[in-house]
C-alpha cells in the first residue's frame, strides 16, 4: 500500500512538475524565436500652456512651447486604435510578418485555425506586440514595438509615429476650421449689416428730408455707427481666432527616433523556465494537500 502511494506521488510529481518544466525547457531553449523591440519616445507640445519638465521643460519654455497632457492621451488612444493598425497595414505587410515569422506558439494564429483568421483577433494580438507607456509627470510617451525581425519592428514604429503626426495635424486642422468658420460667419453677418445700414443712410440722405425727419435720421446714424463697430469687433475676433489657433497648435516632437535593436531580450527564456518550475511545484503542493485532505476525510 505504501509503495502504491509512493508511486502515485511520483506519477503526480512527473505530471504536474517534471512534464511542464521539461516542455518549458524544450520550447524556450530550442523552439522559441527571438523577439526584437524597437522603442521611440515623443512628447505632444503646444504653445499656450506653461509647465516644467526639468531640462526638457526649460528647453521647451525657452522656445515658447510646453507639454499638453490632455492631448497626449488622445494621441495615445489613436496609436493603440484599430484605425492606426489599419493605416499601417495599408503601408506594410504587417499581418504577413506576424503570421509567417516567429515560432508556432508566438506568431499570430500559429496553428492556422480558420476561426482565428479575423481582423479583430489580429488587432487583439497586436495590442500585446505594440505598447505605449505615458509618463504624466514629464508628458513623455514611449512606443515599444515587438517583432520577430529587428527591421520589421523599426518599420512599424516609424510608420506609427508618422500616423500619429498625421493625426495631430488633423486635430489642428479641425480646430482651425471650427474656429475660423465661426469667426468668418460672424464677420460676414457684420459686413452685411454694415452695408445694409450704409445703404439706408445713403438713401435717406438722397431724400433731402433730414430736417423734417431729424429723429429718424439720428437713428439711422446710430444704427450705422453700431454696424461699423460690430464689423470692427468681428474683424478683431477673426484676428484673435487666428492668434488663438497658433497658440493652441499641437506638435508631436520626437525625442528619440525608433531604434533598431540588434540584440533580443525576449522571450526571457530563463525567467519563464524557472517560473514554470516554481508554479508547477506550487500546483503540485496544492494538489497534494487536497488529496491528503480527501484521504483523511475518508479515513
Amino acid at each position: 500500500m505504501f509503495l502504491f502511494i509512493k508511486l502515485k506521488k511520483r506519477w503526480l510529481l512527473h505530471l504536474l512538475v517534471t512534464l511542464p518544466t521539461l516542455l518549458s525547457i524544450i520550447y524556450f531553449g530550442f523552439i522559441a524565436e527571438n523577439i526584437y523591440t524597437s522603442e521611440a519616445t515623443y512628447i505632444i507640445r503646444s504653445s499656450d500652456t506653461q509647465s516644467s519638465l526639468g531640462g526638457l521643460g526649460t528647453f521647451f519654455s525657452k522656445v515658447g512651447l510646453s507639454r499638453s497632457n490632455d492631448d497626449s492621451y488622445v494621441v495615445l488612444s489613436y496609436i493603440k486604435s484599430r484605425d492606426a493598425l489599419s493605416s499601417i497595414e495599408k503601408l506594410l505587410p504587417v499581418k504577413q510578418w506576424y503570421t509567417q515569422k516567429g515560432d508556432i506558439i508566438a506568431r499570430f494564429n500559429g496553428f492556422n485555425f480558420d476561426f482565428m483568421n479575423k481582423n479583430e483577433y489580429f488587432y487583439r494580438y497586436m495590442r500585446d506586440m505594440i505598447t505605449v507607456n505615458f509618463d504624466s509627470s514629464t508628458g513623455i510617451a514611449t512606443i515599444s514595438v515587438n517583432a520577430f525581425d529587428m527591421q520589421d519592428a523599426f518599420n512599424i514604429n516609424e510608420n506609427l509615429l508618422k500616423q500619429a503626426e498625421g493625426f495631430v495635424n488633423q486635430i489642428n486642422l479641425r480646430a482651425k476650421q471650427d474656429l475660423i468658420t465661426a469667426s468668418l460667419a460672424e464677420l460676414k453677418n457684420a459686413e452685411l449689416q454694415m452695408k445694409k445700414e450704409a445703404n439706408a443712410l445713403s438713401e435717406f440722405q438722397k431724400s433731402k428730408n433730414k430736417d423734417a425727419n431729424l429723429a429718424e435720421y439720428q437713428q439711422i446714424l446710430i444704427n450705422n455707427t453700431v454696424a461699423k463697430q460690430q464689423f470692427e469687433a468681428a474683424t478683431l475676433s477673426l484676428r484673435n481666432a487666428q492668434v488663438e489657433i497658433t497658440k493652441k497648435q499641437l506638435y508631436l516632437e520626437r525625442i528619440e527616433q525608433p531604434s533598431v535593436s540588434d540584440v533580443s531580450f525576449k522571450p526571457a527564456r530563463t525567467y519563464y523556465t524557472i517560473s514554470t518550475f516554481i508554479i508547477s511545484l506550487i500546483i503540485y503542493g496544492i494538489v497534494n494537500l487536497i488529496i491528503a485532505g480527501i484521504r483523511e476525510h475518508k479515513d
